[in-house]
């Protein structure tokens, strides 16, 4: 995971040695009844998911393919997006500000 939005997920992930013809992001909600997912080029290690619900819990999770098969599934990730209008404060002492993301 990389970062989170409204309603958007970033990911990056380590390559494999192997050759990996593609890899295949599994999202789920809640309680995954049911995985969706996305097909990323091998040659890839990053995508950005968009079009998702605010304030939602997904878990996630990556698995790579190559002409002899699929890898198993990475390790669960479970990152819920961000509220509409959430607004997040930073604060430092070198620049006594304040951010708003929307």
């Amino acid at each position: 995971m990389v970062d989170v939005g409204t309603r958007w997920l970033e990911f990056r992930w380590n390559s494999v040695k192997a050759h990996v013809t593609h890899y295949v992001l599994q999202m789920c909600i809640n309680l995954c009844l049911d995985w969706s997912n996305y097909t990323i080029g091998g040659s890839l290690s990053y995508t950005k998911i968009s079009y998702l619900k605010p304030a939602t819990q997904y878990t996630t999770r990556v698995i790579a393919v190559n002409d002899f098969g699929s890898s198993n599934p990475s390790p669960n990730n479970t990152v819920t997006t961000l509220e509409d209008g959430k607004s997040l404060r930073f604060s430092s002492d070198k620049f006594k500000s304040l951010f708003v993301i929307k």
